[in-house]
């Protein structure tokens, strides 16, 4: 019994020794493939490499405030009034404010836009000459709804809801 329990042993020790054996060689000829695939690779200069990144990184960040003056000039300010500069431009021109109205906000995409309705009265002139002002003025506002029409004396009407935007004050900056 024991001269077979040594056999035995001797055998269990000689197929875990085969099979190291054969691990290594696998690995071994893994490894020359892994080594041959590396030669054959062209040769990155790590120098480039980080000047591109950090290239990247400057166009990034320039874009980035870029972004952020756009919003800027998209957005209205709070310290300005719609209504009083409506009104200002007006002044002089011949045409009245008959009335204005808080049109209601809807929030889009992180921005909230506020609107207001006003009605003008006034001649073809006076109003045509507003008009090109609110075109040329620069402010952010929008101009969802134009209307003009002509009253039994004579004079147009001109209806427009103007929208501005704002950044919820819960958002965080670009």
């Amino acid at each position: 019994m024991k001269l077979r329990r040594g056999r035995l042993t001797i055998m269990v020790m000689w197929t875990i020794n085969f099979g190291l054996l054969c691990f290594c060689m696998w690995e071994g000829r893994e490894l020359w493939s892994l080594n041959s695939k590396l030669n054959n690779m062209p040769d990155v200069d790590l120098m480039k490499v980080n000047a591109y990144l950090s290239d990247l990184k400057k166009e990034f960040k320039r874009m980035k405030k870029d972004l952020i003056a756009v919003e800027k000039k998209a957005l209205w300010r709070k310290d300005e009034d719609l209504v009083s500069w409506v009104t200002e431009q007006t002044n002089g021109m011949g045409a009245q404010i008959v009335g204005v109205e808080y049109a209601g906000r809807r929030k889009v995409d992180g921005y909230v836009y506020t609107s207001m309705k006003f009605t003008l009265r006034g001649d073809y002139h006076p109003l045509s000459r507003f008009v090109n002002r609110l075109e040329r003025s620069g402010y952010p506002f929008f101009m969802d709804f134009i209307s003009i029409s002509k009253t039994p004396s004579g004079s147009l009407i001109l209806m427009l809801i103007l929208s501005w935007g704002e950044r919820k004050w819960t958002d965080q900056k670009i």
